[in-house]
């Protein structure tokens, strides 16, 4: 146990000073005043009390370094995730400005097949259409030629019944 002389006893507000059985200096008391005042044994219990709050105060000191060691760890932490949540912003905005370049060129690629679809109906019925028309004239062509073999014939006869009427003249 420690012994304080008139050096290491300091004024303590009253509120800080735990209750005793003994009387507790007040502030204005000196070294010698005290000496006369108290008893031997209070005195020794007003050391063993401040010895304590040494103590106490000593634990406090630590407590509070190692609360503002975890608070600054802490805040380095919140700096981190402030920046790795910037950093994300940065990407998602990246990443959205990219999904709507892609969703551009989708709704083009969409327009250009639907363009596309539709020339290709028109092309299949101008086909279709030329189709009728080419069967339209195959059928034509085909009555034609079924005409002209009947006039083939036809003048054939004729002509080999002339031949044969000019045999027998």
């Amino acid at each position: 146990m420690a012994r304080y002389t008139s050096s290491h006893l300091k004024a303590v507000p009253l509120s800080h000073v735990p209750q005793s059985p003994s009387p507790v200096p007040t502030c204005s008391e000196t070294y010698a005043d005290i000496m006369n005042h108290y008893a031997p044994e209070e005195i020794l219990t007003l050391q063993d009390t401040a010895s304590k709050r040494e103590t106490e105060d000593t634990q406090v000191c630590h407590c509070l370094e190692d609360s503002l060691k975890a608070h600054t760890e802490t805040q380095a932490q919140l700096e981190k995730s402030r920046k790795a949540h910037s950093d994300t912003s940065v990407l998602l905005d990246d990443m959205f400005h990219r999904v709507e370049c892609m969703g551009r060129m989708i709704d083009k690629s969409h327009a250009t097949a639907l363009r596309t679809q539709a020339n290709y109906a028109v092309l299949q019925t101008r086909m279709f259409e030329r189709e009728a028309e080419y069967e339209k004239q195959q059928d034509e062509l085909r009555t034609a030629q079924r005409q002209l073999d009947q006039k083939t014939r036809e003048t054939t006869t004729e002509v080999n019944c002339l031949c044969q009427q000019r045999e027998t003249v």
